[in-house]
């Protein structure tokens, strides 16, 4: 699990854009064993933090709020690990 493997403080925030009722939106989560906050918006391609050109798209904020990274596709525990490595490294 990421947050047991480092210490820094951060957060896992997933947006779901499907118009589901909230209590389906809980049963998939619960059921796929979601471990983060899962947020309900409108399908939109423009967020405050970025595009979302396709999904799943990952953000990466650093504490003071700024976009430091982003990408389209998977982003797995390693990949989240090898750019928190490179920040602190570099």
């Amino acid at each position: 699990d990421f947050h047991k493997n480092n210490k820094v403080d951060a957060a896992v925030v997933g947006i779901n854009f499907e118009e589901i009722d909230a209590e389906k939106l809980r049963s998939f989560v619960e059921s796929k064993t979601i471990p983060y906050a899962i947020l309900s918006t409108l399908p939109i391609k423009k967020t405050p933090i970025g595009l979302v050109p396709a999904l799943p798209t990952t953000y990466i904020i650093d504490p003071d709020g700024n976009v430091v990274a982003g990408d389209v596709g998977m982003v797995t525990s390693k990949d989240l690990e090898q750019y928190i490595s490179q920040k602190v490294d570099g």
